[in-house]
């Protein structure tokens, strides 16, 4: 931990001094450092939406595992009685428990893919989390009048003034790049 917390000031530190030539400038910025996980964790709504997620997990996983349960039961019953059936009747129970076998991953599927409705379920309640987090990361930002906001754990911006967003400068400086080489060609 105190290694990332190290490497995520270097990055602070390497990144303050190469955008910033003006040192006495750069003295006056203001960063700072948020570790969200801790955050979140300190939040009554999470601890109540990861409550919710084990539930209903819980309860997939109970529905999925009695599915499995139900099939291989079928299956050993049929390995047992095989020998004494009609090939038809083979044929009909063998197809009967491949659309079984296909309605188990479906649910699995379902339930436990990406995107699927458990992930969507973790998505509704993790995205107003977020946002508050986000609002409540900017508003301190506002007060304390601070530059920059990063991500204790991965260095990533969480926060910054628009003044020193240059993604505007960069988009002219590619587009005017551009027609330098085909002007040259």
């Amino acid at each position: 931990m105190k290694s990332i917390l190290k490497l995520s000031l270097a990055v602070v530190v390497a990144f303050t001094t190469l955008a910033f030539t003006n040192v006495s400038f750069a003295q006056n910025l203001k960063i700072g450092v948020v570790d969200v996980a801790l955050v979140v964790e300190s939040m009554p709504e999470a601890a109540q939406g990861e409550k919710y997620i084990k539930e209903v997990s819980t309860k997939y996983q109970d529905t999925l595992l009695q599915m499995q349960k139900n099939l291989e039961e079928k299956v050993a019953q049929y390995r047992k009685q095989q020998a004494m059936m009609p090939k038809d009747q083979q044929t009909k129970t063998e197809e009967e428990l491949q659309g079984q076998n296909q309605q188990l991953v479906g649910y699995q599927q379902s339930k436990f893919s990406q995107g699927g409705e458990l992930s969507r379920i973790r998505e509704s309640i993790l995205t107003p989390l977020r946002e508050k987090v986000i609002a409540a990361i900017k508003e301190v930002a506002k007060t304390e009048k601070m530059n920059f906001i990063f991500e204790k754990t991965n260095g990533s911006v969480l926060h910054s003034d628009d003044k020193f967003d240059i993604t505007f400068s960069v988009i002219d400086k590619i587009k005017r790049g551009s027609g330098e080489k085909e002007d040259k060609k």
